[in-house]
Parts: C-alpha cells; structure tokens; sequence
C-alpha cells in the first residue's frame, strides 16, 4: 500500500519528531544513540547512508555538548582510519557554529538547546564524498544555589572575626578607642557572625522544604 506524498512527508516527519524527543531525553539521562539506518530509502540520500558500512569514515566528536559552551574537538576520518579535509555544516543552520567550517577538525558551539546534526562533506577528491551525518545533544545548563554570605561560610567567617576582634582589643588597650567605643563594636561584630549562621540555616531549610516539594 503507497500514502499519497503529503501523506508520506507528514508520516516521516511525526517518526523523526518522535526520534528527536526519545533521543533529548535519554542525553539527558547520559545515554546516547548511535545513528542506524534500516531498509531501502529508495533516493539519493540511501546512497550515502549505505556507505556507512565502513567505506566513507566517520564523525567522530562528543555526543552531548552543554548549551553555550564550545564542544570538544570533531574530527573527520576517512575510510581508512587517517584525518580527512572537510567541509562543515550544521543542520538546521541556527542550531549552532562550527569554527573552523572546513579543514579535518571543528569545533561546535551550539544556540539551541535539542538535537542537532553534524555534516561533513570530504572535498579531497571528486566527487565529493559525504561522511553519515553524527546527531548531537545539546542541553541547557542547570544553573547553581550557592549562596555566599557577605564574607564566605564557615572558617572563613571565623578567622575573619577572630582578627576583627583582636584588632579592637588592641586599639582599646592602646586607647586609641575609648572604652564607650569597643563595646557597640563587638556586639555590631557578635551580631554579624549569629545573623549570618541563622540567614544560613533559614536558607537551607527553605531549599530542603522546596526540594522536599
């Protein structure tokens, strides 16, 4: 039974929709997919995946790469193992940059977070020989909730406060401070150090409540 070709297009369009999701996700879990191809595609483009048994080289770069960080090194290799020069492209276009575009390595820094794919055209001789395209991950960062205090957490913060005090001890002892001057600047500086253990505590109860949640 042949579907009519907008019927054909729709129905192959649903099924890479449907890759691209199943593939996002499991990147996400640190699992990737490697690209196969299975039956006759019957156009131009089944020539150049059927090459992939070994006989046009590969792609060979990471799998996952973070949004808005550039990747590690891509390199194209021939059939026989050895760097090939070739020409680079992304697809879709607006997915990410490659730097350099031609040339046996790249580097990729993608726009998008989703899937995209990684085309090399070899251009050592014609005609030109295109590599099986490599699909590639790339996922947005999950940003950080450290908080910081205004003079760092823990031994720091008493360090800090040891020296602040001896320093008003001494300038009291030399009576460069007078009396009624040190006490309202240790208990400023007593103060400081329990509103800053409970400003921790309070924040760290709310994050324990919202990861409960």
């Amino acid at each position: 039974m042949r579907l009519p070709c907008w019927r054909g297009f729709a129905y192959t369009t649903y099924i890479q929709t449907k890759y691209y999701d199943v593939a996002e996700r499991l990147a996400r879990g640190g699992t990737t997919i490697e690209t196969t191809i299975a039956g006759d595609l019957n156009s131009a483009h089944s020539q150049v995946f059927k090459a992939s048994e070994k006989s046009v080289g590969q792609i060979r770069g990471p799998d996952v790469i973070a949004l808005g960080t550039l990747s590690a090194e891509m390199q194209a290799l021939g059939a026989d193992g050895k760097p090939v020069s070739v020409k680079w492209s992304i697809d879709p276009p607006n997915a990410a940059l490659v730097s350099p575009d031609t040339g046996p390595t790249t580097k990729v820094f993608p726009a998008l977070a989703g899937v995209l794919t990684v085309n090399a055209t070899d251009l050592a001789e014609p005609p030109a020989v295109v590599l099986p395209p490599k699909k590639i991950a790339t996922l947005a960062q999950t940003p950080s909730r450290v908080q910081l205090p205004f003079i760092g957490r823990g031994y720091g913060a008493i360090a800090i406060a040891i020296v602040i005090f001896a320093v008003i001890i001494i300038l009291g002892l030399s009576s460069v401070l007078p009396p009624a001057a040190i006490a309202p600047l240790l208990g400023t500086l007593v103060g400081y150090i329990f509103g800053v253990s409970t400003g921790d505590a309070r924040n760290n109860n709310r994050e324990n409540q919202s990861d409960n949640s």
